[in-house]
């Protein structure tokens, strides 16, 4: 939906003011969903009412965890729907993963997400340091700048890319990565 808004010298400007949510999967090797799946798993991240009952979930055995800081990572890649225009590039376009990391056996670990935003393979955004993943589900975002929001040139081609890091001290882990919503927001 579009809303114009005032802009600089009184011109209208539209604003889009929508939820993009993923429609394909793109990356998902050894990622299952909430049933064991390993197809379709975008399905059970793009609900409208958040839920963290459907999910996908990586299931890491026996991994052994580096000392921090780590190159121990795991992705997770959708693409996205389209938008029905592009943003307005003084608007809010941010993207939003939520995602938790389970130890069975209590072995410790520390854990980051990194969120991106991509146009095909070229990363548009991210939030570069990761955002802290413990045990109990959380949001992580990143916004896109007006610039980075003009540099995007194929709306039609974004992806939502999320990289789990964790590391230990130098323990054999069996840890679980949940992700349970995946969204790009749009607002005015």
């Amino acid at each position: 939906m579009t809303h114009p808004i005032q802009h600089i010298g009184g011109v209208q400007v539209p604003v889009i003011d929508e939820v993009i949510r993923p429609d394909l999967d793109s990356l998902i090797t050894v990622w299952r969903d909430e049933g064991g799946s390993t197809s379709n798993i975008y399905q059970s991240v793009d609900e409208v009412t958040q839920s963290d009952t459907d999910y996908a979930k990586l299931r890491v055995a026996n991994w052994i965890l580096t000392e921090c800081p780590s190159t121990t990572t795991r992705t997770l890649r959708f693409r996205l729907s389209n938008p029905s225009a592009p943003p307005n590039p003084y608007q809010t376009v941010a993207l939003e993963c939520r995602s938790r990391i389970v130890d069975p056996f209590n072995t410790g670990f520390t854990a980051t997400v990194d969120v991106k935003i991509k146009e095909g393979t070229t990363t548009v955004r991210s939030n570069d340091t990761g955002n802290t993943v413990t045990g109990t589900f959380g949001n992580d975002r990143c916004s896109m700048s007006t610039n980075e929001i003009n540099s995007v040139t194929d709306w039609n081609d974004l992806y939502a890319e999320m990289t789990w890091t964790v590391c230990a001290n130098g323990v054999d882990a069996d840890l679980d990565i949940y992700c349970s919503h995946v969204y790009l927001e749009l607002v005015p």
